[in-house]
């Protein structure tokens, strides 16, 4: 069990290497559903992740990067963290994939 922001999530820490595409989304939206639980809409890959969609402020996007590293096993180096990375959960899931296939990327 996780914990994120005193929420408990059932998602458990994937081992570096066996990540895959279907874990990485499915800790993108579990991670974002739970921060933004305020949000009534659907949360598709192009919904902005700050005030036009999610509403998701820094330190939000901060405590999302910590429980995606935790989650995937993939380390999000803050210089990789791109305004465009953190725009929406379809350039999120991209990022991860090419630092999965790139960990220096």
């Amino acid at each position: 069990m996780c914990a994120l922001l005193g929420l408990i999530c059932a998602n458990e820490t994937v081992r570096m290497g066996t990540v895959t595409r279907e874990k990485i989304e499915a800790a993108v939206y579990g991670v974002l559903r739970i921060k933004a639980a305020g949000f009534d809409g659907e949360i598709r890959p192009d919904t902005p992740l700050d005030a036009g969609g999610l509403a998701i402020d820094s330190i939000g996007c901060l405590e999302v990067v910590h429980e995606l590293e935790r989650q995937t096993g993939l380390r999000l180096r803050e210089e990789s963290l791109t305004a465009d990375a953190l725009a929406s959960p379809g350039n999120l899931i991209e990022h991860l994939l090419t630092l999965r296939e790139n960990p220096d990327a």
